[in-house]
């Protein structure tokens, strides 16, 4: 029997284990509409479905592979004949191991497209791999909604396999993070940018997300703490409510100074980025779109400082797991901050090391002779 809405309110409302919140309520209850969506049989519906799912939930990194995954397949489909270009369509009982293959093949020839000029461009191994785990991912789904058999599972030992991407850490190194931290511009946008991207750094690498939606009362200016709950881990019924609190430098504190929109509300917003007045809607748009302009900023300061580097916003939480493991800061400190459940999670943040480190410890190797 379909649920009433009372019964769907009732069902997110006990999912709330702290404080109830209007803004939490419609995150949880938008999850629950998500949920009874009919899978479509179709690969590039499912993917870009998946995409608003991913939007919807802030994860935009992830949302951005889904949303290009998309685009690339129908560039395949259409431009191979396989489907026509007014309505093209992959129904999943055509995602097979050939197809899979011819794909793969499409894609690292020429399948890519350069944003700026919109040339083509062969796709890197490690988009490749992002690309043919996103369809991997619809595929299960596809089976789960039982569109397709489980013995029609392309993927596996006798199956398509994916080429492995690359795992390198995204930690930079000690004088590219020295030269940002010394940066200072004439350009007030790319400014901003760098103190929003050091800000989530100080804070254990939080998220657009989570830094654009802080508000007054998230901070504690005396104390020097703030405390939030994470926006990917809100809807997970294991971590629901379990929030973070962290001291924060003074470093991190002048940035607010500097930045953000003074206010006697403690409901109102630190950064410029989101109002009150603001919808669901436009608050991911919002979100999105800092995301993206900070990207943008810090590719244009490495280029000015003349670095051959690339850095998102994302990486700043690799960053600070990587920076705190090579000043030998405990495992067990660095995983409390960075909000995790375990330590083998925060395993998976901490980037390679540095080519002097790496000797020094592999010196270890070479026995020493004791004097006497």
């Amino acid at each position: 029997m379909k649920e009433t809405w009372l019964l769907k309110a009732q069902k997110v409302i006990s999912k709330i284990e702290h404080r109830f919140s209007f803004e939490e309520f419609q995150v949880l209850l938008s999850s629950e509409q998500q949920a009874e969506v009919v899978f479509a049989n179709d690969l590039i519906i499912a993917l870009r479905n998946e995409f608003n799912t991913l939007t919807n939930e802030d994860n935009f990194t992830r949302a951005v592979i889904y949303r290009s995954a998309a685009s690339s397949v129908e560039r395949f489909v259409t431009e191979t004949g396989i489907t026509n270009k007014s309505q093209p369509r992959v129904p999943f009982g055509l995602v097979a191991r050939d197809f899979l293959r011819k794909y793969e093949k499409f894609l690292v020839t020429n399948g890519g497209i350069n944003n700026k000029t919109k040339a083509r461009r062969p796709v890197g191994p490690t988009t490749v791999a992002f690309y043919m785990n996103a369809i991997k991912k619809m595929v299960n789904e596809a089976i789960k909604a039982k569109i397709i058999n489980r013995d029609d599972y392309p993927f596996g030992n006798d199956g398509y396999r994916p080429p492995r991407g690359n795992n390198t850490k995204k930690a930079l190194p000690t004088e590219t993070l020295t030269a940002l931290f010394s940066y200072s511009g004439k350009f007030p946008r790319r400014n901003y940018a760098l103190d929003i991207w050091k800000f989530s750094y100080f804070c254990g690498g939080m998220n657009m997300a989570d830094l654009a939606r802080l508000r007054w009362r998230n901070v504690d200016m005396n104390q020097r703490q703030i405390s939030f709950v994470r926006r990917k881990t809100r809807t997970n019924k294991a971590n629901a409510g379990a929030g973070i609190t962290l001291s924060m430098l003074p470093e991190a504190i002048d940035i607010i100074v500097k930045w953000a929109q003074p206010s006697t509300d403690q409901n109102e917003f630190i950064f410029p980025e989101l109002n009150q007045q603001m919808d669901e809607k436009a608050v991911h748009k919002a979100i999105f779109n800092l995301t993206q302009r900070v990207n943008r900023m810090l590719t244009l300061i490495l280029k000015e400082l003349g670095i051959q580097a690339k850095i998102r916003t994302y990486e700043a939480r690799h960053n600070y797991a990587t920076t705190l493991a090579r000043a030998q800061v405990p495992l067990a400190f660095i995983s409390q901050r960075l909000g995790h459940s375990s330590l083998k999670t925060t395993e998976q943040y901490l980037g390679s090391f540095e080519y002097e480190q790496t000797q020094k410890y592999l010196s270890a190797l070479i026995p020493t002779k004791q004097e006497i």
